[in-house]
């Protein structure tokens, strides 16, 4: 049989149809899903656009709009499946740009279908659109992926590229003019390529499946951890049975209820927990919860094994398998409600004896007696905060707000559940009550229907629970309270994987980087910071997980108005095997105390008028410097510079003209000295100069050349310009028991001797 290119597309356009109902059936499976919907509707495209095919041609109108139609479709398909691609991992599509691209490819297929009717321009346009596609959709798939896709996102990568290149293929070879005597003809070709499509885009197809299938493996892992916990911690006992009424599971709870330690009953018939007695009629009721029977306050005896017995209050729930039908396993909780039991039964024995457990009981009891209470214990005046007196005489509605949540009034509820109550015998449901102060609080409330000095009566026993209300509600709201407080909050949080790819950053860390959240998530420090930034960012991390453990570090962010300094504690994260999988790093901006510890220590080692050091800086330099030169042998100077007859220009120009003076000398000296040689002002007019590997003559060049540098520079004051001079006194290192004492004290000695023979000279120590 020879399979024509027709019938080839027809395949397609089924294959297409097919396609498009397998992952129409994933969507539906899978509705809270983001992804297979488009991936449905882009399938649907797809097959719409091969339906078209067989009316290709340019002879008639509806033949062009075939044409156009075909191409158009296969187009607005691959979008579809683009965006569905990025909205599976939680992505968002760039609209403008997918609007910008469908636009240009319309307007070429419109020009090569009814302005210039090319075939080969057609096919090689709209290959290269699907081409283009094929690879957005393959990098979708292939970055910023989750670990645990990893390995099916890459499958439908592959083949998405492959499929590409097949629309490439299918456009290119035509235009080579193909025979059969060469190469295959055109129609040999036509099928070989529809074969090669149609293979492929079932090979994605199945990717996409099996994708969200892997997704919902990863769901149900969570899940599992998730009833872990419940199992691990809540304070109900909890069990879990397959069908064949084998325990699987139970915690600590049911261990307490029953004596038994896990290792002892897994795998062991449910019939053990029973009293021999009631064993046959408790199985019954179990076997019933295989055809869908969902207990609600159920009570079943379990016998502890040191043979005491326990009345337990169950509630049921059968766990289906995926196929909604058959029974994977049944889970059930408990209320020990022995206690309460045996007052009831207690009270119904001798009423004597009911007075004594009611009055002494810690749980909160009322007697109620056509419709109106008789009687409460001292549990229920500390629970309405009232005595007795408050209590006694009214109807259960008057002990509650006007209305209950469900919006029905509460005095039509409590008739409603009083007389429900009668009639079963015993009841059991939540309630608003409401306090003497007029404050509502939940309530759970037990209603027993019982005979008191040969009159119907109700015995009610009630509690508080609007604590464990609340904490289930801040339990629902702890997520998006959690999302709040990272997101607000005035320090840069972050978390990364192991390669070191964002996985959250609040808006701090938005504000401080100038990075968007979308840009960054998925990327790492060395991708958003290059150069020594982000490597050193990542050294920072890897100490932290490789090491496991939790460390503070000092990090400097570049701004382009100066570094930004942060303290950062940075602590590992780890999986439900408590494997490292990441980090979460917390950081406080400290750049403003960091300028502040800077500016303190300047100001501590500089002199605040002149701006050199201080004298007891220049005491540390010096006795460094000292250190030094003794070790290697270097020469060292030291000199101490007076300004002649200051106390003169104080008195004449004040304080400002004496400022000037200092100034002035000081910055003849910075112009004359060399950066390793240290000028500093001990005080008042008199300064020092250390100056490192130079004798005394060198010394003494430098001061005449600053000596007469100043008497060529006159200073500025009002009245006439004054000339200023020094008086300086040279010590130089001769021997290496000299300290530094001994050098400042030659230095002295010789600038005394300068001034003493006229001023405005130098004097070296001898």
């Amino acid at each position: 049989m020879t399979l024509d290119p027709q019938t080839l597309i027809v395949v397609l356009a089924i294959a297409g149809v097919l396609q498009f109902i397998g992952l129409l059936g994933q969507h539906l499976n899978n509705k809270t899903e983001n992804g297979p919907g488009w991936w449905a509707a882009g399938t649907a495209f797809t097959a719409v656009g091969y339906i078209f095919s067989p009316f290709h041609g340019s002879a008639t109108p509806f033949q062009l709009f075939a044409t156009f139609a075909n191409n158009l479709f296969v187009v607005i398909g691959a979008i579809l499946i683009y965006i569905g691609v990025q909205r599976f991992f939680g992505r968002r599509e760039n609209r403008v740009r997918l609007l910008l691209v469908l636009g240009f490819s319309t307007l070429f297929l419109i020009y090569f279908t009814y302005v210039y009717d090319d075939i080969n321009a057609r096919r090689i346009t709209l290959s290269t659109f699907i081409l283009f596609f094929s690879f957005l959709i393959a990098h979708a798939l292939l970055h910023g992926v989750p670990v645990e896709y990893k390995s099916a996102a890459r499958f439908v990568a592959i083949f998405f590229i492959a499929n590409g290149f097949s629309f490439i293929l299918r456009a290119a070879v035509p235009l080579f003019h193909l025979t059969e005597n060469g190469l295959p003809n055109e129609i040999a070709y036509k099928n070989f390529t529809a074969l090669v499509i149609l293979m492929l885009s079932s090979l994605w197809t199945f990717g996409l499946i099996n994708l969200v299938s892997q997704h919902l493996i990863i769901q149900s892992h969570q899940s599992n951890a998730y009833i872990e916990n419940i199992l691990n911690y809540a304070n109900a006992p909890i069990i879990v049975w397959n069908p064949q009424f084998l325990v699987t599971r139970f915690n600590h709870a049911f261990e307490n209820l029953t004596g038994r330690s896990e290792a002892e009953m897994l795998g062991q018939s449910l019939e053990v927990l029973f009293p021999p007695s009631q064993a046959a009629t408790s199985m019954n009721l179990i076997r019933e919860t295989l055809k869908g029977m969902r207990w609600e306050s159920v009570e079943i005896i379990i016998q502890h094994l040191d043979g005491s017995l326990r009345n337990v209050l169950w509630n049921s729930a059968t766990l289906l398998a995926p196929d909604g039908n058959s029974t994977l396993a049944t889970i059930a909780h408990g209320q020990d409600i022995t206690a309460r039991m045996q007052a009831e039964s207690a009270l119904r024995e001798s009423e004597e004896k009911y007075r004594t457990l009611f009055r002494d009981s810690t749980e909160a009891h009322l007697i109620i007696v056509d419709g109106v209470i008789v009687d409460c214990n001292r549990a229920t005046e500390l629970l309405v905060q009232a005595d007795r007196s408050w209590v006694i005489g009214k109807a259960p509605h008057e002990l509650s707000p006007s209305t209950q949540p469900d919006g029905k009034s509460s005095l039509e509820s409590a008739r409603e559940k009083i007389e429900l109550a009668i009639q079963i015998g015993s009841l059991r449901f939540e309630w608003i009550h409401q306090r003497a102060d007029g404050v509502d609080f939940f309530a759970d409330v037990a209603i027993t229907s019982i005979t008191l000095e040969g009159k119907p009566a109700l015995f009610i026993t009630w509690s508080d629970i609007s604590a464990r209300k609340l904490a289930e509600e801040a339990l629902r709201a702890s997520q998006l309270f959690l999302s709040d407080l990272i997101d607000n909050s005035g320090s840069v949080i972050y978390v990364k994987n192991l390669a070191g790819a964002y996985e959250l950053v609040n808006k701090q860390w938005e504000i401080t980087t100038y990075i968007s959240r979308e840009k960054a998530l998925g990327h790492t420090d060395i991708e958003l910071f290059p150069g020594e930034t982000g490597q050193k960012f990542r050294q920072a991390d890897l100490a932290v997980m490789e090491n496991d453990v939790t460390r503070e570090f000092e990090e400097i962010f570049p701004h382009a108005d100066g570094p930004q300094y942060f303290l950062s504690v940075k602590f590992p994260l780890r999986d439900k095997n408590q494997l490292v999988r990441g980090l979460c790093g917390i950081s406080h901006d400290i750049t403003e105390m960091k300028l502040l510890q800077d500016k303190l220590k300047q100001q501590a080692i500089t002199d605040s008028l002149t701006d050199v050091s201080n004298r007891r800086h220049f005491i540390e330099l010096a006795q460094l410097e000292l250190k030094r030169a003794n070790r290697r042998g270097h020469p060292l100077a030291i000199s101490l510079i007076d300004i002649d007859l200051f106390k003169s220009i104080n008195d004449t120009y004040g304080h400002a003209g004496g400022d000037q003076a200092l100034i002035l000398l000081t910055r003849i000296f910075k112009k004359n000295i060399r950066e390793i040689d240290v000028f500093a002002r001990f005080g008042g007019d008199e300064f020092a100069l250390l100056m490192p590997e130079t004798n005394q003559q060198q010394a003494y060049e430098v001061l005449e050349r600053v000596s007469r540098q100043l008497n060529e520079t006159p200073l500025n004051l009002p009245g006439a310009p004054v000339t200023l001079s020094l008086s300086a006194g040279i010590s130089a290192l001769t021997n290496p028991q000299d300290t530094l004492d001994t050098l400042l004290e030659h230095a002295d000695h010789a600038l005394y001797t300068a001034k003493n023979n006229g001023r405005g000279l130098i004097e070296t120590w001898q």
